[in-house]
Protein backbone atom coordinates (compact mmCIF):
# COMPACT_ATOMS: atom_id res chain seq x y z
CA UNK A 1 0.00 0.00 0.00
CA UNK A 2 1.54 3.68 -0.97
CA UNK A 3 -1.94 5.82 0.30
CA UNK A 4 -1.63 8.52 1.92
CA UNK A 5 1.52 10.08 0.83
CA UNK A 6 2.67 12.63 -2.02
CA UNK A 7 3.28 10.81 -5.07
CA UNK A 8 3.13 12.32 -7.83
CA UNK A 9 3.53 9.30 -10.20
CA UNK A 10 4.65 5.77 -10.03
CA UNK A 11 7.57 4.06 -11.58
CA UNK A 12 7.48 2.17 -15.00
CA UNK A 13 9.42 -1.03 -12.32
CA UNK A 14 6.00 -1.59 -11.10
CA UNK A 15 4.82 -3.34 -13.73
CA UNK A 16 7.59 -5.87 -13.53
CA UNK A 17 4.80 -6.78 -10.22
CA UNK A 18 3.10 -9.41 -12.14
CA UNK A 19 1.73 -11.50 -9.31
CA UNK A 20 0.64 -8.08 -7.56
CA UNK A 21 -3.26 -8.55 -6.76
CA UNK A 22 -3.94 -5.32 -4.57
CA UNK A 23 -2.63 -1.61 -5.05
CA UNK A 24 -3.87 1.02 -3.32
CA UNK A 25 -2.89 4.56 -3.87
CA UNK A 26 -5.41 6.48 -2.96
CA UNK A 27 -5.13 9.53 -0.99
CA UNK A 28 -1.78 11.28 -2.76
CA UNK A 29 -1.03 14.01 -5.71
CA UNK A 30 -1.63 11.97 -8.72
CA UNK A 31 -2.24 14.63 -11.76
CA UNK A 32 -3.33 11.52 -13.88
CA UNK A 33 -4.28 7.87 -13.94
CA UNK A 34 -0.30 5.90 -14.19
CA UNK A 35 -0.44 3.93 -17.44
CA UNK A 36 2.08 1.47 -15.75
CA UNK A 37 -0.84 0.14 -13.25
CA UNK A 38 -2.84 -0.82 -16.87
CA UNK A 39 -0.16 -3.22 -17.44
CA UNK A 40 -0.18 -5.23 -14.17
CA UNK A 41 -3.00 -7.46 -15.32
CA UNK A 42 -3.02 -9.64 -12.38
CA UNK A 43 -4.87 -6.95 -10.14
CA UNK A 44 -8.03 -7.43 -8.62
CA UNK A 45 -8.45 -4.57 -6.34
CA UNK A 46 -7.34 -1.31 -7.13
CA UNK A 47 -7.80 1.46 -5.00
CA UNK A 48 -6.71 5.05 -6.81
CA UNK A 49 -9.53 7.00 -4.66
CA UNK A 50 -8.35 10.99 -3.30
CA UNK A 51 -6.10 12.05 -6.28
CA UNK A 52 -6.39 14.84 -9.19
CA UNK A 53 -7.17 12.67 -12.11
CA UNK A 54 -9.69 14.07 -14.71
CA UNK A 55 -10.06 10.54 -16.56
CA UNK A 56 -9.60 6.90 -16.52
CA UNK A 57 -8.06 5.53 -20.25
CA UNK A 58 -9.40 3.12 -22.20
CA UNK A 59 -6.26 0.91 -22.04
CA UNK A 60 -7.69 -0.21 -18.03
CA UNK A 61 -9.66 -3.05 -20.22
CA UNK A 62 -6.46 -4.75 -19.60
CA UNK A 63 -6.66 -5.32 -16.61
CA UNK A 64 -8.96 -8.31 -17.12
CA UNK A 65 -8.61 -9.61 -13.45
CA UNK A 66 -9.71 -6.67 -11.83
CA UNK A 67 -12.92 -6.78 -9.23
CA UNK A 68 -12.98 -3.34 -7.71
CA UNK A 69 -12.34 -0.36 -8.63
CA UNK A 70 -12.19 2.88 -6.41
CA UNK A 71 -11.96 6.23 -8.08
CA UNK A 72 -13.60 8.07 -5.82
CA UNK A 73 -12.78 12.15 -5.12
CA UNK A 74 -11.02 12.31 -8.51
CA UNK A 75 -11.85 15.29 -10.92
CA UNK A 76 -13.40 12.69 -13.72
CA UNK A 77 -15.44 14.42 -16.22
CA UNK A 78 -18.01 13.70 -18.80
CA UNK A 79 -18.21 10.25 -19.34
CA UNK A 80 -16.63 6.66 -17.99
CA UNK A 81 -14.51 5.37 -20.85
CA UNK A 82 -15.51 2.22 -23.13
CA UNK A 83 -12.78 0.11 -21.98
CA UNK A 84 -14.13 -0.12 -18.34
CA UNK A 85 -17.12 -1.54 -19.84
CA UNK A 86 -14.96 -4.88 -20.50
CA UNK A 87 -14.09 -5.53 -16.84
CA UNK A 88 -15.91 -8.91 -17.30
CA UNK A 89 -14.37 -9.56 -13.31
CA UNK A 90 -15.61 -6.17 -12.02
CA UNK A 91 -17.93 -6.47 -9.23
CA UNK A 92 -17.89 -3.31 -7.47
CA UNK A 93 -17.40 -0.20 -8.85
CA UNK A 94 -17.04 3.22 -6.38
CA UNK A 95 -17.25 6.63 -8.53
CA UNK A 96 -18.06 8.91 -5.74
CA UNK A 97 -17.12 12.69 -5.67
CA UNK A 98 -16.43 13.33 -8.99
CA UNK A 99 -18.62 15.57 -11.60
CA UNK A 100 -19.13 12.75 -13.99
CA UNK A 101 -22.41 13.14 -16.45
CA UNK A 102 -23.00 9.70 -17.70
CA UNK A 103 -23.07 5.98 -16.13
CA UNK A 104 -24.16 4.12 -19.13
CA UNK A 105 -21.04 2.38 -19.58
CA UNK A 106 -22.49 0.54 -16.37
CA UNK A 107 -24.74 -2.05 -18.28
CA UNK A 108 -21.86 -3.74 -19.77
CA UNK A 109 -20.66 -4.95 -16.58
CA UNK A 110 -22.33 -7.93 -16.26
CA UNK A 111 -20.95 -8.94 -13.12
CA UNK A 112 -21.51 -5.85 -11.22
CA UNK A 113 -22.58 -6.40 -7.85
CA UNK A 114 -21.84 -2.92 -5.84
CA UNK A 115 -22.18 0.65 -7.43
CA UNK A 116 -21.63 3.78 -5.79
CA UNK A 117 -22.21 7.00 -7.90
CA UNK A 118 -22.56 9.68 -4.95
CA UNK A 119 -21.94 13.28 -5.55
CA UNK A 120 -22.02 13.95 -9.71
CA UNK A 121 -23.84 15.69 -11.74
CA UNK A 122 -26.02 13.04 -13.56
CA UNK A 123 -29.41 13.77 -14.95
CA UNK A 124 -30.77 11.36 -16.38
CA UNK A 125 -30.07 7.39 -15.47
CA UNK A 126 -31.88 5.21 -17.66
CA UNK A 127 -29.58 1.57 -16.71
CA UNK A 128 -29.48 -1.87 -16.84
CA UNK A 129 -28.00 -3.58 -14.15
CA UNK A 130 -27.62 -7.54 -14.80
CA UNK A 131 -26.44 -8.64 -11.61
CA UNK A 132 -26.64 -5.82 -8.77
CA UNK A 133 -26.93 -6.12 -5.71
CA UNK A 134 -26.80 -2.60 -4.29
CA UNK A 135 -27.13 0.65 -6.08
CA UNK A 136 -26.36 4.35 -4.60
CA UNK A 137 -27.41 7.01 -7.40
CA UNK A 138 -27.31 9.55 -4.13
CA UNK A 139 -26.81 13.19 -4.56
CA UNK A 140 -27.07 13.58 -8.08
CA UNK A 141 -28.93 15.66 -10.23
CA UNK A 142 -31.22 13.27 -11.81
CA UNK A 143 -34.76 14.14 -13.38
CA UNK A 144 -35.42 10.80 -14.67
CA UNK A 145 -34.59 7.48 -13.53
CA UNK A 146 -35.54 3.88 -14.64
CA UNK A 147 -33.54 0.82 -13.90
CA UNK A 148 -33.99 -2.62 -14.42
CA UNK A 149 -32.61 -5.48 -12.97
CA UNK A 150 -32.65 -8.78 -15.14
CA UNK A 151 -31.24 -11.35 -12.76
CA UNK A 152 -33.44 -10.08 -9.93
CA UNK A 153 -30.57 -9.79 -7.50
CA UNK A 154 -31.27 -6.00 -6.47
CA UNK A 155 -31.37 -5.22 -2.82
CA UNK A 156 -30.72 -1.87 -1.77
CA UNK A 157 -31.56 1.47 -4.11
CA UNK A 158 -30.86 5.52 -2.65
CA UNK A 159 -32.00 7.42 -4.94
CA UNK A 160 -31.94 10.12 -2.11
CA UNK A 161 -30.60 14.14 -2.89
CA UNK A 162 -31.71 14.02 -6.69
CA UNK A 163 -34.38 16.21 -7.98
CA UNK A 164 -36.66 13.50 -9.47
CA UNK A 165 -40.32 14.35 -9.10
CA UNK A 166 -42.19 11.33 -10.07
CA UNK A 167 -41.42 7.39 -10.97
CA UNK A 168 -42.23 5.59 -14.37
CA UNK A 169 -45.33 3.66 -12.83
CA UNK A 170 -43.44 0.39 -14.12
CA UNK A 171 -40.65 1.13 -12.26
CA UNK A 172 -41.02 -1.42 -9.38
CA UNK A 173 -41.80 -4.05 -11.87
CA UNK A 174 -38.07 -4.74 -12.09
CA UNK A 175 -36.85 -4.81 -9.25
CA UNK A 176 -38.84 -7.68 -6.88
CA UNK A 177 -36.18 -8.15 -4.82
CA UNK A 178 -35.56 -4.87 -3.34
CA UNK A 179 -36.03 -4.74 0.58
CA UNK A 180 -34.56 -1.45 1.19
CA UNK A 181 -35.30 1.65 -1.04
CA UNK A 182 -34.18 5.29 -0.54
CA UNK A 183 -36.19 8.14 -2.11
CA UNK A 184 -35.20 11.39 0.00
CA UNK A 185 -35.04 14.73 -0.40
CA UNK A 186 -36.64 14.95 -4.11
CA UNK A 187 -39.89 16.81 -5.20
CA UNK A 188 -41.43 13.56 -5.83
CA UNK A 189 -45.49 13.78 -5.50
CA UNK A 190 -46.18 10.49 -5.42
CA UNK A 191 -45.64 6.94 -5.40
CA UNK A 192 -46.50 4.51 -8.29
CA UNK A 193 -48.89 1.75 -7.15
CA UNK A 194 -45.98 -0.86 -9.03
CA UNK A 195 -44.67 -0.27 -4.99
CA UNK A 196 -47.20 -3.39 -4.38
CA UNK A 197 -44.74 -5.57 -6.63
CA UNK A 198 -41.96 -4.82 -3.78
CA UNK A 199 -43.28 -8.25 -1.81
CA UNK A 200 -39.47 -8.59 0.32
CA UNK A 201 -39.37 -4.88 0.85
CA UNK A 202 -38.00 -3.87 4.71
CA UNK A 203 -37.30 -0.46 4.78
CA UNK A 204 -38.76 2.23 2.52
CA UNK A 205 -37.69 6.16 3.18
CA UNK A 206 -39.37 8.88 1.13
CA UNK A 207 -38.86 11.62 3.70
CA UNK A 208 -38.54 15.18 2.59
CA UNK A 209 -40.60 15.40 -0.60
CA UNK A 210 -43.90 16.93 -1.51
CA UNK A 211 -46.19 13.39 -1.21
CA UNK A 212 -49.89 14.49 -0.41
CA UNK A 213 -51.48 10.25 -0.91
CA UNK A 214 -49.31 7.28 -0.71
CA UNK A 215 -51.05 4.17 -2.66
CA UNK A 216 -52.80 1.74 -0.99
CA UNK A 217 -50.99 -0.67 -2.58
CA UNK A 218 -48.08 0.31 -0.18
CA UNK A 219 -49.87 -1.20 2.62
CA UNK A 220 -50.10 -4.34 1.40
CA UNK A 221 -46.39 -4.80 1.50
CA UNK A 222 -46.33 -7.71 4.74
CA UNK A 223 -42.27 -7.81 5.45
CA UNK A 224 -42.25 -3.50 5.21
CA UNK A 225 -40.73 -2.70 8.90
CA UNK A 226 -39.99 0.96 8.46
CA UNK A 227 -42.20 3.33 6.84
CA UNK A 228 -40.36 7.37 7.02
CA UNK A 229 -42.64 9.54 5.22
CA UNK A 230 -41.74 12.55 7.26
CA UNK A 231 -41.95 16.08 6.01
CA UNK A 232 -44.51 15.81 3.33
CA UNK A 233 -47.41 17.04 2.69
CA UNK A 234 -50.36 14.13 3.48
CA UNK A 235 -53.25 15.01 4.09
CA UNK A 236 -54.79 11.37 4.93
CA UNK A 237 -54.04 7.88 5.65
CA UNK A 238 -55.54 4.64 3.91
CA UNK A 239 -57.61 2.87 6.95
CA UNK A 240 -55.62 -0.33 5.50
CA UNK A 241 -52.41 0.77 7.04
CA UNK A 242 -53.82 -1.15 10.24
CA UNK A 243 -53.25 -4.58 8.15
CA UNK A 244 -49.63 -4.00 7.89
CA UNK A 245 -48.91 -7.21 10.23
CA UNK A 246 -45.01 -6.25 10.68
CA UNK A 247 -44.50 -2.45 10.23
CA UNK A 248 -42.89 -1.55 13.43
CA UNK A 249 -41.39 2.22 13.40
CA UNK A 250 -43.63 4.89 11.43
CA UNK A 251 -42.39 8.25 10.79
CA UNK A 252 -45.20 11.03 9.75
CA UNK A 253 -43.77 13.92 11.61
CA UNK A 254 -43.81 17.38 9.43
CA UNK A 255 -47.01 16.42 7.24
CA UNK A 256 -50.56 18.03 7.13
CA UNK A 257 -52.29 15.39 8.89
CA UNK A 258 -55.56 15.85 11.01
CA UNK A 259 -56.25 12.65 12.15
CA UNK A 260 -55.09 8.98 12.20
CA UNK A 261 -57.62 6.48 11.12
CA UNK A 262 -59.46 4.62 13.54
CA UNK A 263 -59.31 0.63 13.44
CA UNK A 264 -63.15 0.96 12.75
CA UNK A 265 -62.69 2.46 9.20
CA UNK A 266 -61.61 -0.69 8.49
CA UNK A 267 -65.20 -2.09 9.04
CA UNK A 268 -66.91 0.86 7.39
CA UNK A 269 -64.72 0.72 4.45
CA UNK A 270 -65.06 -3.17 3.86
CA UNK A 271 -69.09 -2.44 4.08
CA UNK A 272 -68.64 0.18 1.12
CA UNK A 273 -66.40 -1.76 -0.61
CA UNK A 274 -68.59 -4.99 -0.32
CA UNK A 275 -71.71 -3.32 -1.51
CA UNK A 276 -70.34 -1.46 -4.21
CA UNK A 277 -68.82 -4.83 -5.56
CA UNK A 278 -71.77 -7.16 -5.21
CA UNK A 279 -73.26 -4.66 -7.31
CA UNK A 280 -70.89 -4.63 -10.07
CA UNK A 281 -70.74 -8.47 -9.88
CA UNK A 282 -74.48 -8.85 -10.92
CA UNK A 283 -74.40 -6.35 -13.36
CA UNK A 284 -71.39 -7.87 -15.30
CA UNK A 285 -72.94 -10.85 -15.26
CA UNK A 286 -76.43 -9.98 -16.46
CA UNK A 287 -74.48 -7.93 -19.11
CA UNK A 288 -72.18 -10.94 -20.04
CA UNK A 289 -75.33 -12.25 -20.85
CA UNK A 290 -76.39 -9.83 -23.34
CA UNK A 291 -73.07 -10.22 -24.80
CA UNK A 292 -73.51 -13.85 -25.04
CA UNK A 293 -76.37 -13.31 -26.87
CA UNK A 294 -75.70 -10.81 -28.92
CA UNK A 295 -72.15 -13.31 -30.26
CA UNK A 296 -74.47 -16.15 -30.66
CA UNK A 297 -76.58 -13.90 -33.29
CA UNK A 298 -77.81 -10.77 -34.04
CA UNK A 299 -80.75 -9.68 -31.01
CA UNK A 300 -83.93 -8.04 -31.87
CA UNK A 301 -84.90 -4.18 -30.35
CA UNK A 302 -87.44 -6.28 -27.87
CA UNK A 303 -85.37 -8.76 -26.49
CA UNK A 304 -82.51 -6.51 -26.16
CA UNK A 305 -84.69 -4.50 -23.89
CA UNK A 306 -86.00 -7.38 -22.29
CA UNK A 307 -81.91 -7.93 -21.46
CA UNK A 308 -81.48 -4.43 -20.36
CA UNK A 309 -84.66 -4.36 -18.25
CA UNK A 310 -83.20 -7.76 -16.71
CA UNK A 311 -79.49 -5.99 -15.68
CA UNK A 312 -81.11 -2.85 -14.62
CA UNK A 313 -83.80 -4.60 -11.88
CA UNK A 314 -81.05 -7.08 -11.32
CA UNK A 315 -78.77 -3.96 -9.50
CA UNK A 316 -81.38 -2.06 -8.08
CA UNK A 317 -82.47 -5.12 -6.11
CA UNK A 318 -79.08 -5.55 -4.89
CA UNK A 319 -78.52 -2.26 -4.19
CA UNK A 320 -81.68 -1.40 -2.11
CA UNK A 321 -80.20 -1.69 0.69
CA UNK A 322 -77.32 0.92 0.00
CA UNK A 323 -75.93 2.86 -2.32
CA UNK A 324 -75.05 1.59 -5.88
CA UNK A 325 -71.67 2.45 -7.54
CA UNK A 326 -71.28 5.80 -10.08
CA UNK A 327 -69.87 2.99 -12.52
CA UNK A 328 -72.76 0.21 -11.90
CA UNK A 329 -74.93 3.54 -12.27
CA UNK A 330 -73.16 4.39 -15.60
CA UNK A 331 -73.23 0.93 -17.21
CA UNK A 332 -76.67 0.48 -16.87
CA UNK A 333 -78.12 4.00 -17.89
CA UNK A 334 -75.26 3.33 -20.98
CA UNK A 335 -77.59 -0.06 -22.31
CA UNK A 336 -80.76 2.70 -21.84
CA UNK A 337 -79.62 5.45 -23.44
CA UNK A 338 -78.79 3.94 -26.56
CA UNK A 339 -81.29 1.48 -27.55
CA UNK A 340 -81.22 2.19 -31.27
CA UNK A 341 -77.73 0.85 -31.45
CA UNK A 342 -79.48 -2.58 -30.57
CA UNK A 343 -82.85 -2.27 -32.29
CA UNK A 344 -82.03 -4.02 -35.27
CA UNK A 345 -80.76 -7.15 -33.79
CA UNK A 346 -82.53 -10.36 -34.24
CA UNK A 347 -82.98 -12.66 -31.05
CA UNK A 348 -81.31 -16.26 -32.06
CA UNK A 349 -83.07 -19.73 -31.16
CA UNK A 350 -82.37 -20.89 -27.55
CA UNK A 351 -81.20 -16.97 -26.26
CA UNK A 352 -84.00 -17.07 -24.29
CA UNK A 353 -83.08 -20.01 -22.52
CA UNK A 354 -79.79 -18.63 -22.68
CA UNK A 355 -80.75 -15.05 -21.19
CA UNK A 356 -83.17 -16.71 -18.19
CA UNK A 357 -80.19 -18.80 -17.16
CA UNK A 358 -78.15 -15.94 -16.43
CA UNK A 359 -80.84 -13.95 -15.10
CA UNK A 360 -81.16 -16.13 -12.59
CA UNK A 361 -77.66 -16.79 -12.14
CA UNK A 362 -77.74 -13.17 -11.35
CA UNK A 363 -80.32 -13.32 -8.70
CA UNK A 364 -78.49 -15.89 -7.35
CA UNK A 365 -75.20 -14.17 -6.90
CA UNK A 366 -77.10 -10.75 -5.54
CA UNK A 367 -78.61 -13.64 -2.97
CA UNK A 368 -75.55 -14.95 -1.67
CA UNK A 369 -73.87 -14.42 1.17
CA UNK A 370 -70.86 -12.45 1.72
CA UNK A 371 -68.53 -13.05 4.48
CA UNK A 372 -69.03 -11.55 7.18
CA UNK A 373 -67.10 -8.13 8.13
CA UNK A 374 -63.69 -8.16 10.20
CA UNK A 375 -64.43 -6.06 13.20
CA UNK A 376 -61.57 -5.63 15.83
CA UNK A 377 -61.58 -4.41 18.89
CA UNK A 378 -58.74 -3.87 21.47
CA UNK A 379 -59.00 -7.55 22.96
CA UNK A 380 -59.16 -8.53 19.03
CA UNK A 381 -56.77 -6.04 17.53
CA UNK A 382 -55.40 -5.26 13.79
CA UNK A 383 -52.10 -6.63 12.69
CA UNK A 384 -50.43 -3.25 13.19
CA UNK A 385 -51.27 -3.25 17.00
CA UNK A 386 -49.12 -6.02 17.36
CA UNK A 387 -46.19 -5.14 15.55
CA UNK A 388 -46.33 -1.07 15.64
CA UNK A 389 -43.15 0.39 18.15
CA UNK A 390 -42.25 3.67 16.99
CA UNK A 391 -44.51 6.31 15.77
CA UNK A 392 -44.06 9.65 15.26
CA UNK A 393 -46.59 12.21 14.31
CA UNK A 394 -45.24 15.80 15.42
CA UNK A 395 -45.60 19.05 13.46
CA UNK A 396 -49.46 18.04 12.12
CA UNK A 397 -52.69 19.17 12.93
CA UNK A 398 -53.76 16.43 14.94
CA UNK A 399 -56.36 17.02 17.77
CA UNK A 400 -57.19 14.88 21.24
CA UNK A 401 -59.28 12.27 19.28
CA UNK A 402 -56.09 10.62 18.59
CA UNK A 403 -55.83 9.36 22.01
CA UNK A 404 -58.43 7.08 21.06
CA UNK A 405 -55.50 5.44 19.20
CA UNK A 406 -53.61 4.28 22.49
CA UNK A 407 -56.12 1.90 23.78
CA UNK A 408 -54.70 -0.60 20.05
CA UNK A 409 -51.12 0.39 20.33
CA UNK A 410 -50.09 -1.56 23.29
CA UNK A 411 -46.55 -2.32 21.90
CA UNK A 412 -45.50 1.11 21.32
CA UNK A 413 -42.38 2.17 22.71
CA UNK A 414 -41.83 5.90 20.89
CA UNK A 415 -44.81 7.83 20.52
CA UNK A 416 -44.48 12.07 19.48
CA UNK A 417 -47.30 14.20 19.09
CA UNK A 418 -45.16 17.44 19.67
CA UNK A 419 -46.18 20.64 17.69
CA UNK A 420 -50.34 19.49 17.08
CA UNK A 421 -53.51 20.56 18.44
CA UNK A 422 -53.35 18.67 21.91
CA UNK A 423 -55.50 20.39 24.70
CA UNK A 424 -56.55 17.58 27.18
CA UNK A 425 -54.65 14.29 27.70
Amino acid sequence: MLRNNRLVDLPESLAELQSLQVLNVSNNNLPAFPLVVTKIASLEDLDISLNRIPDIPNAISSLVNLVKLNVMGNSLTGNLPEGLGRLSKLEELDVRQNKLQDFGVTAELAGLKLLYTESNIVTRAHMELTSAVSVSLRSNKLTQCHLTNPAHTLVFLDLSRNQLTELPPDTFVHLPMLEHLVLDSNHIVSIPPSVGNLSNLVRLSCANNILSLIPIELTRLEKLTTLDLHNNNLKLLPPEIWLMPKLAVLSLSSNLLEQFPHPSMLENLRRQQGGSSSVRAVAAAAAAAAAAAQRSGAMKGTAVSRVTQSIQFTAASASSSRQSSPQVRANSESLSEYPEQHSDMALPVGSERIRNKSADAGRLQAQTPTPPIKRYTVSDPPPLSLSLKELRMGDNNLDDEVFTLMAFLPELRVLNLSYNELYDL
